[in-house]
């Protein structure tokens, strides 16, 4: 039985937002020695060596539904957001990243029935046309294109979305550390290989700033992915998906201050759309209606 958030569920989610909230200044700072796949696969391989004294057997049947949580709710967004970051604000991905619930009820609604309603969707699609803002680029309407790069970032919190629903439905009977030591065991071997076919070991030779970066990496590795990662998954294992994905609700306040710090060019455009993505979140999730669901 899901239980009802608490104090102390609350306080998690907080935490939670300060925590990836900073992740993506910490993969900018990453970005200075290392490439994208680099930064990427370190942050995997670090996670993986913090995690390994909790890998435990695990049953079989389980094994198909922790591949699809390590690829679609680890690997893949690892990899996609250093990619963004290199050519967008480290900012604006973070703002795109609260679509996550979102992403985690439109995947509830398709793949596992969950009941909402129609107010609900109203808000869904609040929040999607705020995301419509952050991929177009352009002076006036006759010159507007699509950020490529925002589009790829809109990619990571649907996958998250997906893993998200996989992780409440069918694997909330493992305890959330073994199932976050797991998802990096499988991922470990992938992200090795990827390492090793780069110039990782001209640039720990060579790259003056790469002392500093390893330790942004590391930092965002053990605390932003590993320790966050064993927290997030027992938050959902304790209410539910989507109570746990808000934490993107709280999280672009963390992300647009880091961007301030930094000199980031954040518009009003990217307030605009920030604003639109939460209030439709808050209508997904948060307000009451009293009308019919959805069956």
């Amino acid at each position: 039985m899901i239980k009802s958030p608490s104090i102390k569920n609350l306080l998690i989610l907080i935490f939670l937002a300060i925590i990836w909230g900073s992740s993506y200044i910490l993969m900018k700072r990453g970005l200075v020695a290392f490439s994208a796949m680099q930064v990427s696969s370190l942050r995997i391989i670090i996670s993986f060596l913090v995690l390994s004294p909790f890998l435990r057997m695990l049953n079989k049947k389980d094994l198909p539904f922790l591949l699809l949580t390590a690829i679609f709710g680890s690997g893949l967004p690892t990899y996609i957001y250093p990619i963004a970051i290199e050519k967008i604000d480290s900012s604006v991905v973070g703002v795109i990243n609260s679509l996550t619930p979102v992403f985690t009820v439109i995947f509830g609604l398709v793949l596992f029935k969950i009941k909402t309603t129609w107010f609900s969707i109203l808000g869904l699609i609040i929040a999607l046309i705020g995301a419509s803002l952050l991929i177009l680029k352009g002076n006036n309407i006759s010159n507007l294109t699509i950020n490529s790069y925002a589009l790829l970032a809109i990619l990571a919190p649907l996958l998250y979305g997906f893993s998200s629903n996989i992780l409440k439905f069918k694997l909330s009977h493992i305890p959330a550390k073994q199932i976050t030591a797991f998802t990096f065991a499988l991922l470990f071997p992938f992200a090795l290989a990827m390492l090793l076919q780069t110039n990782f070991i001209e640039i720990i030779k060579s790259e003056p700033n790469v002392i500093e970066s390893l330790a942004y990496i590391s930092i965002l590795a053990i605390v932003g992915t590993a320790l966050a990662l064993v927290v997030f998954n027992y938050l959902i294992k304790e209410t539910s998906a989507v109570y746990a994905s808000s934490v993107t609700f709280l999280m672009p306040a963390v992300v647009l201050l880091w961007g301030v710090f930094d000199n980031e060019d954040i518009g009003f455009i990217h307030i605009i759309a920030l604003n639109l993505i939460l209030f439709g979140v808050y209508v997904l999730n948060y307000y009451k209606k009293k009308k019919k669901v959805l069956n």
